[in-house]
């Protein structure tokens, strides 16, 4: 089962890199837009389904092949366990975005300079409109462009709070697969 969440996490990692790259080549403030970021989500979660599915797949059928069978005296069908369920997507997804968040910070402080300069206005102008009619505002008026470079330990952050959510996501969807 690991084997197969870890096939998939790197194979949809490959996919989410080529996608930004797509999109880097393209237009790069293209690239660093949310909606494009949060599109990537649509590649994590197919994959996630995809590793889910043939982990479900798999435990059924030894479960049901003839041998089995005519060696069990029970004819129940047995299910996928739910822990098998969630951890394939959740390995997927931590790999996954592994990839992504290695990629971002590699891009933005190796690659290529002028995307870095592009990613801290985006981000000065997003946290301006976020901030806006708040007391926070004049804080963020004082920040520097250099305060909106992506570190490493930033990075980490932005790892661990995103696997949060990739459990949950990882939950539901072994919740759906396992009813199909």
């Amino acid at each position: 089962m690991n084997k197969i969440a870890i096939k998939y996490g790197v194979y949809t990692g490959f996919v989410v890199i080529l996608y930004m790259f797509a999109f880097y080549f393209f237009d790069k403030a293209l690239m660093r837009s949310p909606k494009v970021i949060w599109s990537t989500m649509i590649l994590y979660l197919a994959g996630m389904f995809w590793a889910t599915l043939k982990v479900h797949r798999e435990e059924g059928s030894s479960y049901n092949s003839i041998g089995s069978i005519l060696d069990s005296t029970e004819s129940e069908e047995k299910e996928s366990s739910l822990r098998s369920l969630v951890s394939t997507p959740f390995i997927v997804f931590l790999i996954t975005n592994a990839y992504f968040w290695f990629f971002f910070l590699w891009i933005m402080n190796v690659y290529d300079a002028e995307l870095l300069q592009i990613h801290q206005e985006m981000t000065h102008q997003e946290m301006l409109d976020f901030h806006k009619g708040t007391d926070k505002i004049s804080e963020v008026r004082k920040n520097v462009l250099d305060d909106y470079t992506p570190t490493f330990a930033a990075s980490i952050t932005k790892y661990m709070m995103g696997a949060i959510g990739g459990f949950i996501l990882s939950f539901l969807m072994a919740l759906i697969v396992r009813r199909t």
